[in-house]
């Protein structure tokens, strides 16, 4: 079957994409912003590691005066985590059918991108592991996204680890303007946490990243940094606590500000998910009272529709 070629506005060139290598430098610096972050987080709970400790250890001996008793509490909170419901595969998701009507797609302005796109990319980082699960997944032909983020269940030691996937489309335009890239996602969502006499949190989130290439092929901006926040929930440790979402079939619109594109420079436009779990375990008299954590993302991207005005560029100063 021969797809018929989608409408374009002025200033669009058909021309072909640059070449992945060069969008995967770009998205490197991505990848070394979100570790260095981790990093700090990484850096904060080394120093605050022995007042948490501490203050874990009074909670302890309070509620061991007053007869609750905390090795059980401890093997409750481990169990709840073994014996949950095992996690149900979610849904197919619709991939490469445009949700764009018609009558839309076909107003001056506007163009429509359906997969397969140009680009995926995906990474892992751990910054304090404990074992666990650890994937990111992009598959530009079907434009799914996919991250699984989640602790192991017999660990005590800290465990910050984190997950992202994006599928991208090349753009370049003919004349300078102002562009804007909207989608409506296919997002399923299951995470939680279980959360000890330490802390514990688990993070998702998503939207639409952009970056853009002069002539020399060198990122020299990024227009567009969305990370809308899909879950972020946690506790800071104390009396044991236990939290579980999921949400499947998820249908979520998403939509950059306009920002101003130039033709002398060429554009990397992605959609992207992410996710990121922070835990961490204790023991008391030699039993484990771990904090658990997981993060699990399924999106599909149906579409990128970009809606460009040409505009006059800016007079030299």
């Amino acid at each position: 079957m021969i797809r018929a070629p989608q409408p374009r506005s002025q200033g669009i060139i058909l021309t072909p994409a640059a070449p992945p290598e060069l969008v995967q430098k770009g998205m490197e610096t991505v990848k070394a912003d979100l570790t260095a972050r981790f990093n700090r987080q990484r850096e904060e709970d080394a120093r605050s590691a022995g007042l948490i400790k501490k203050l874990a250890q009074l909670q302890r001996e309070v509620s061991g005066k007053s007869g609750v008793d905390v090795a059980a509490l401890a093997r409750e909170v481990r169990q709840f985590h073994q014996k949950r419901a095992p996690k149900q595969p979610f849904a197919k998701l619709p991939g490469l059918q445009s949700e764009v009507p018609l009558d839309v797609a076909s107003v001056s302005g506007y163009s429509v991108v359906t997969p397969p796109y140009n680009y995926n990319w995906s990474a892992t980082a751990y910054v304090d592991y404990a074992p666990g699960t650890l994937t990111a997944n992009a598959n530009q032909e079907t434009g799914n996204l996919n991250i699984d983020d989640e602790c192991s269940t017999e660990s005590i030691q800290v465990n910050i680890s984190n997950a992202q996937a994006a599928v991208g489309i090349y753009f370049k335009p003919q004349v300078y303007g102002v562009l804007s890239v909207q989608t409506i996602a296919n997002i399923s969502e299951y995470y939680y946490y279980v959360a000890s006499w330490t802390g514990a949190n688990t993070r998702g989130w998503a939207g639409f990243l952009v970056q853009g290439y002069d002539a020399t092929n060198s990122l020299v901006e990024t227009p567009v940094y969305q990370q809308n926040i899909l879950f972020d929930e946690g506790s800071n440790g104390g009396y044991p606590s236990i939290y579980t979402g999921d949400f499947p079939n998820l249908t979520i619109p998403f939509l950059t500000p306009s920002f101003v594109v130039s033709p002398s420079r060429w554009y990397a436009i992605w959609f992207w998910c992410g996710g990121d779990i922070h835990a961490q375990g204790d023991e008391y008299d030699g039993d484990p009272i771990a904090s658990y954590a997981s993060s699990v993302i399924d999106v599909t991207v149906p579409y990128f529709l970009l809606y460009f005005q040409p505009k006059k560029p800016p007079r030299p100063r």
